[in-house]
């Protein structure tokens, strides 16, 4: 018999579920390019992520809220995370750690919208990208 062709049920499953409405503008850089970059969650289209200096940026947005959530990856994820916030010590943004047994995270609420509030995606994505621009230059310039 034939050998039979294999499949690559990833990308084939990546094609089929596409990028939720929600995130389409920015992946297509109608907001800036900061978006251009970022890499999706296909299991779950309610995050995207990006990543600099063993920090990453999770973008996620829930039906009714949006934040951006640093994870700081391992070693020194604690030393790390205590040198990067000292960045955001005198910021206007609120922030708030989240640590878990195993992850080393901080919250930076965005806006209390999210999905539900469709008339307001416009001023989600924007506040997003402005948010997620600054923390991720901060940190980039930083040199940490």
């Amino acid at each position: 018999p034939a050998p039979r062709r294999a499949i690559d049920i990833q990308t084939e499953k990546r094609s089929e579920v596409g990028y939720s409405e929600f995130w389409s503008p920015l992946l297509r850089g109608e907001y800036g390019d900061f978006f251009l970059t970022v890499q999706t969650s296909y299991l779950n289209q309610d995050w995207c992520y990006k990543t600099i200096r063993k920090v990453q940026l999770w973008f996620r947005v829930t039906n009714r809220n949006c934040y951006i959530r640093l994870y700081f990856l391992r070693p020194n994820h604690f030393e790390r995370r205590n040198k990067i916030m000292e960045l955001f010590s005198e910021s206007e943004y609120d922030f708030e750690y989240k640590d878990t047994s195993t992850q080393t995270t901080v919250i930076f609420p965005v806006l209390d919208k999210g999905k539900n509030d469709r008339g307001d995606w416009d001023e989600i994505r924007e506040k997003l990208v402005a948010m997620g621009t600054d923390i991720y230059n901060k940190i980039e310039e930083s040199g940490l």
